[in-house]
């Protein structure tokens, strides 16, 4: 996973695959960001080719830990077969996702370097 911050944005590439394998990894990284004060997180997955229920969790996790401190996640450039999971277990009515990386970290308040 590769992190970069824009403003008060920190934007996470999601890994290829999410499953019961990676998705102790991925909690940990969203966590320690969420635990050096982290507010707003975009979750970039134009990378990822699946997610299993196991990626949800921490997904849904770190959204309810953030929601309780004011913070936000997001979701951006998911794959058709990866937007079909989250549309199917209804993540998409509790993360807001936005087509690119751009408009996610805007929808946040952060400024795209032009």
């Amino acid at each position: 996973m590769e992190i970069t911050r824009t403003g008060q944005v920190d934007n996470v590439m999601m890994m290829n695959r999410i499953d019961s394998d990676t998705a102790g990894d991925l909690e940990k990284t969203l966590n320690q960001l969420v635990a050096m004060g982290s507010k707003l997180i975009v979750c970039d997955f134009s990378h990822t080719t699946y997610i299993s229920s196991a990626g949800l969790r921490v997904l849904l996790s770190v959204t309810k830990t953030l929601l309780r401190s004011q913070g936000k996640v997001v979701c951006c450039s998911l794959r058709p077969n990866v937007l079909e999971v989250f549309t199917i277990a209804g993540f998409n009515q509790i993360i807001p996702i936005y087509p690119g990386r751009e408009a996610a970290t805007t929808a946040l308040g952060g400024k795209m370097s032009p």
